[in-house]
């Protein structure tokens, strides 16, 4: 992953990056990623379709996320998925965190937002600076504020969820 205004030169990173650590990208494994995670940052039904194309039809799957990989994906595809985020202290009071998560909402102009706890002290919003954002596979398959739970996810089947991770079985 590399900074948007660094795309021109990816290239030659990712050149350098080989060189570094004396590894070759497989070029198979470097395409099956991008449909991947184009795929999750597709709207949803048409990304559980990509992700069933890649797997295959007779192939049971599931697929792990996390609550982070909002902005690995946002910095990936910042034209698919605006993504912002900010930590914050937790003083313990969930209710005045919750007001101002609205007032940052409103100020920003943000469609939804969802917390990652960091420590003890400290708690992080991620926000989606969208409805087309809300509405990619990433985000329908995390929790976040006014949307659907994960629960009821139309599209893919939740397994399991533990922490920041959700396990959803591929239909």
């Amino acid at each position: 992953m590399i900074p948007v205004t660094w795309l021109e030169q990816s290239k030659a990173i990712q050149a350098y990056e080989n060189q570094f650590w004396g590894s070759k990208v497989n070029p198979k494994e470097q395409e099956q990623f991008e449909r991947f995670s184009q795929a999750l940052a597709a709207p949803a039904e048409e990304g559980i379709k990509q992700l069933r194309e890649l797997i295959g039809s007779n192939r049971e799957a599931y697929v792990i996320v996390h609550v982070t990989d909002l902005y690995r994906l946002g910095i990936m595809y910042p034209d698919k998925m605006g993504v912002a985020y900010q930590n914050f202290p937790m003083t313990g009071n969930m209710h005045g965190m919750i007001n101002q998560m609205k007032v940052q909402l409103k100020e920003n102009g943000f469609d939804t937002y969802t917390l990652q706890s960091v420590s003890d002290n400290e708690i992080r919003a991620f926000s989606l600076s969208d409805k087309a954002s809300s509405e990619t596979l990433l985000a329908r398959m995390l929790p976040f504020v006014d949307k659907k739970a994960p629960v009821e996810l139309d599209v893919a089947q939740l397994i399991y969820q533990q922490g920041g991770y959700w396990v959803y079985k591929i239909p």
